[in-house]
């Protein structure tokens, strides 16, 4: 007979993934920052990027492509419903405070 049949002898907790997803690089020719952001989940998600060495105060511009639904595409009946749309966001001291919106795909450009 089995005394530990049908009895939990340990309970395992996965840490929560990122949701998440971002790469950043330096654009030589242009001197700016790079970065891109994805948010794959369906709540917006506030992203904090601290950038030591990086000096600038320059607002960040780029772009996002969000939709209402990760299952949405663009139709000959509706041509933009997911389309690109530009985004500006200030960097206060090295660093920039950004609400990703759900479902989305950002890219910030960042002078120097």
């Amino acid at each position: 007979k089995d005394d530990l049949a049908n009895k939990q002898i340990d309970r395992i907790t996965r840490p929560s993934k990122s949701k998440i997803y971002a790469v950043a690089g330096v654009d030589q020719k242009s001197n700016e920052l790079v970065l891109h952001a994805s948010n794959p989940s369906s709540e917006a998600q506030e992203i904090l990027i601290k950038l030591p060495g990086w000096k600038s105060d320059k607002e960040a511009r780029g772009q996002v492509l969000n939709s209402a639904s990760p299952d949405d595409l663009n139709t000959l009946d509706q041509p933009n419903k997911v389309a690109p749309k530009d985004v500006t966001v200030p960097v206060v001291s090295g660093t920039i405070r950004h609400t990703l919106p759900a479902w989305s795909h950002t890219v910030l450009r960042v002078p120097r």
